[in-house]
């Protein structure tokens, strides 16, 4: 009798492997997913209030949830208590006192 490495059955290798494609597409499917809708190790969306319209300098002041206040430059017509979505960059910094506005659009 051979003596040797005892072998997997063969249905089991084949469920090993299914299940390693199935991850493997998840996870090309989910990292689509976010990069389409802009989201990244550096991105995060915020939900902030327009507190402050200065038409002259076209500077728009917004106020996130934790009371911080942002500007930005626009020239858009921007009312005060109108709630918008930024798309902010954390800068790879661990504060948020350099994250920079990268887009800002009126929530509905």
């Amino acid at each position: 009798m051979r003596e040797g490495k005892p072998t997997k059955p063969r249905g089991e290798k084949k469920m090993r492997r299914f299940i390693i494609l199935v991850f493997a597409v998840l996870f090309i499917i989910g990292s689509v997913v976010l990069k389409s809708n802009g989201v990244n190790g550096n991105h995060y969306t915020k939900i902030v209030t327009v507190v402050s319209v200065d038409r002259a300098n076209d500077v728009i002041t917004i106020r996130d949830n934790m009371g911080y206040l942002w500007e930005f430059e626009d020239t858009a017509t921007w009312h005060i208590g109108q709630v918008c979505k930024c798309v902010m960059n954390t800068n790879s910094t661990e504060t948020i006192f350099d994250d920079s506005i990268v887009s800002v659009t009126a929530e509905s």
